[in-house]
């Protein structure tokens, strides 16, 4: 564009105009009437299809006026060359056929020539109101496309809350076409956790005239739940009454997740803190008492005082060591990734056993073993540090002596190892305590450490698998955790 094109187009209410016209006599008559008329036009004048295509490709322009026959075309020519701006069409008397056609054609409005040139004085307002209506339509086509491809969800509904219109994204999102939603309430996606008095405060808002702005919990077509933040807003006709209401949502999912993973996290490390405060009081206290004692001036302790003594602190500190390892453990888990390869069970068993073997000293278990594992899909490190808490929880609150039996099952894909105990048994809402973060056993059975079945959960979740536990009153218990069968 040339610096006279930008000059015209940025004053004002004038418009740069093409006439397109190869009668000379009507070229001056519509500069005469340009002039007298005052007409806020900068124009160009093509005398034939070929000067009106150069002049198109040179320049820009709000509207052009083409005469239907030129010297080397016609008017439907030009029509082609001025896609996308408004035409204004001008014909001879009774042809008004031709008019209509090139109307369908893309012509924005026509006026029929006359001998007197008269059309002249209507030109100015059917040209301006051509461009008035280009640029309304220009509006309407931004705003549609606006919509259309918006990355929020847009419907509309009348005031009795039918849908009229949904964008590309609801389709996307819910899963639901338009054509299944149209007519209908969006009372369709309902999730309902939402309560009456919800949707009563959302309407009374919205048909007062206010806006409304809030969260849904939403159900997709094929059940799958998603939030939502919406805003809720009426439409208003030029009387000022409410005709439709337009709903704007963000798929808010993402969002919510993370922020109940935060609160979870949060959650998660209160507990955290105080089941180890509470797991390393106990052990650390005794340390501190007994070391007090041997240390203490002018208490004089015997050979087997002083061996019982050292023996309790050398206990304490290794449970305080146990409890730094399984924390160490926990971390680990939360943050590495593993492969799942085949455990020979077998082995991973008889680590556990060692590990605990001050315990069997302790407790004395009677411990029955099958004459063969499944093999399973794990991480023989993690899956031994699951054993070792269920073999360790079953001699704590197994019977007197404690009676162990451990098995295996495979169905459907997966395989279901267990250890099963002669203790006292859990009732259904002791069982509902188990596998939470940080549950301390003593809170259901009698006394224990904390961390062991939060670090069971977690190591499951890490390898797909699932904790479980199977318990009656009086009959003892079972606890288990399932893990993918390797096929073998």
């Amino acid at each position: 564009m040339t610096k006279r094109d930008e000059s015209v187009i940025k004053v004002g209410e004038r418009y740069r105009v093409l006439l397109v016209e190869d009668d000379t006599v009507d070229q001056l008559a519509f500069k005469r009437a340009v002039k007298e008329q005052g007409s806020p036009y900068a124009y160009d004048v093509a005398g034939s299809v070929a000067e009106a295509r150069d002049l198109l490709s040179r320049n820009r322009y709000d509207a052009v006026i083409t005469d239907y026959s030129l010297g080397d075309g016609t008017a439907f020519d030009v029509i082609e060359l001025a896609r996308g701006i408004p035409l204004v069409f001008t014909t001879g008397a009774g042809d008004e056929e031709v008019a209509v056609r090139a109307m369908k054609s893309g012509a924005a409005d026509y006026l029929v020539k006359d001998h007197e040139r008269t059309y002249l004085k209507k030109l100015p307002v059917t040209v301006e109101n051509a461009i008035r209506r280009h640029k309304a339509e220009e509006q309407v086509r931004k705003l549609t496309r606006a919509v259309e491809q918006s990355p929020a969800t847009v419907v509309i509904t009348d005031t009795a809350g039918h849908i009229e219109y949904v964008n590309p994204k609801f389709t996307q999102l819910t899963g639901y076409s338009a054509e299944e939603v149209i007519g209908k309430n969006p009372r369709v996606l309902k999730s309902g956790e939402q309560s009456r008095e919800f949707y009563e405060k959302l309407w009374t808002t919205i048909l007062a005239g206010g806006e409304w702005h809030g969260e849904f919990h939403n159900r997709k077509k094929n059940g799958e739940l998603f939030w939502e933040f919406s805003s809720i807003s009426p439409v208003r006709d030029r009387d000022g009454e409410i005709t439709h209401f337009v709903a704007v949502k963000e798929d808010v999912t993402e969002r919510k997740q993370l922020e109940e993973e935060r609160e979870r996290l949060i959650s998660e490390l209160d507990a955290f803190a105080h089941t180890v405060a509470h797991d390393l009081k106990n052990p650390l206290s005794a340390v501190l008492g007994f070391a007090e004692l041997l240390t203490a001036e002018g208490v004089k302790l015997n050979s087997r005082d002083v061996d019982e003594s050292l023996q309790s602190i050398y206990q304490s500190a290794k449970k305080m060591h146990s409890i730094i390892e399984e924390l160490l453990l926990l971390a680990g888990v939360r943050k590495t990734e593993v492969e799942a390869r085949q455990v020979d069970m077998a082995s991973v068993v008889s680590g556990a056993l060692q590990r605990l073997s001050y315990m069997t000293q302790e407790y004395g278990p009677e411990v029955i073993l099958p004459g063969q594992w499944p093999v399973a899909l794990g991480y023989g490190p993690w899956i031994e540090e699951v054993w070792a808490n269920y073999l360790s929880n079953a001699m704590k609150y197994g019977g007197k002596p404690p009676r162990l039996e451990l098995g295996a099952d495979t169905l459907d894909g997966k395989v279901r190892f267990r250890v099963r105990d002669n203790g006292p048994g859990l009732t259904p809402e002791q069982q509902a305590q188990l596998f939470t973060p940080f549950t301390r056993l003593h809170q259901v059975r009698a006394t224990g450490q904390g961390l062991g079945l939060s670090i069971v959960r977690r190591i499951m979740e890490k390898l797909g698998g699932e904790a479980w536990v199977e318990s009656e009153p009086g009959k003892g218990s079972t606890f288990g955790f399932t893990l993918p069968d390797a096929g073998v």
